[in-house]
């Protein structure tokens, strides 16, 4: 290895990075569980990986065996269920 190929490594990796971000601006229509996990505790702090994975967690869509999607509008409408249910407990 030469020192220009070493040299070079720093620059490759920042275009690998700065085309990550990009690409992370786009949000995706449908998200795998641990990203709706994700989506949901940051922006409702709700859910968990053990609530997802049962019946009380938003509605998905079984798309092989193991492999469960969620869309961001279902996220949200099951966030603020929750948060409904729980500040009107009489219900």
């Amino acid at each position: 290895m030469t020192d220009a190929t070493i040299a070079e490594r720093p620059k490759q990796r920042n275009a690998t990075v700065q085309r990550a971000r990009a690409l992370s601006d786009v949000e995706p229509e449908y998200l795998r569980r641990r990203d709706a996990v994700l989506y949901a505790r940051q922006k409702w702090g709700l859910g968990s990986q053990h609530t997802f994975c049962h019946a009380e967690g938003p509605k998905f869509t079984l798309v092989r065996k193991r492999l469960a999607l969620y869309r961001r509008e279902d996220i949200d409408a099951w966030a603020r269920d929750r948060i409904e249910a729980a500040s009107n407990p009489s219900k």
